[in-house]
Order: structure tokens, then sequence, then C-alpha cells
């Protein structure tokens, strides 16, 4: 099956920022969606594509709003430490 990626600059940096703002580790973010930690550095730094697969998976854990906000075009929303 062919994924569909999704090559935005911006997707990569704010995915990066989400994961920063709920104070997670790549590690834990990773086991959250059910992908490796590798992977997930490799997108974080724009080494590897963003898809839509991932964008499901990313859906599925935390929701429509959330997704919306990341790989839309509002701003992340900063959580409360």
């Amino acid at each position: 099956m062919k994924h569909v990626t999704r090559d935005r600059p911006q997707d990569h940096s704010r995915l990066a920022q989400f994961v920063k703002s709920r104070h997670l580790t790549q590690a834990q973010f990773a086991a959250r969606i059910g992908m490796r930690r590798e992977t997930i550095s490799r997108m974080i730094s724009g080494n590897e594509p963003i898809t839509d697969s991932f964008i499901g998976k990313f859906f599925l854990a935390f929701g429509a709003e959330t997704t919306a906000q990341v790989f839309g075009d509002q701003p992340v929303a900063q959580s409360d430490p």
C-alpha cells in the first residue's frame, strides 16, 4: 500500500513544537501513537515524510481538534506544565 505524504516543512516543525509543548520525550510520543522512536526522530528532523497514515495514528491518539491544530493552519496550543 502506498503512503500518501504531506511534505510541508511546517508540519515537521509543528510536530516538534507539539511534542515539546506536551513535555513528552520522543520515546513517550512514539509509544503513545504506536511507532518507533527512530521514525519519530526522523519525522521531526524532516528526514522522513509525514504520511497520512501517521496523521491517522496521531488523530486516534490526540483527537480531531489537536490534529487540526498541528497539521492544519491553527497555532499549536501550549499545555500547562
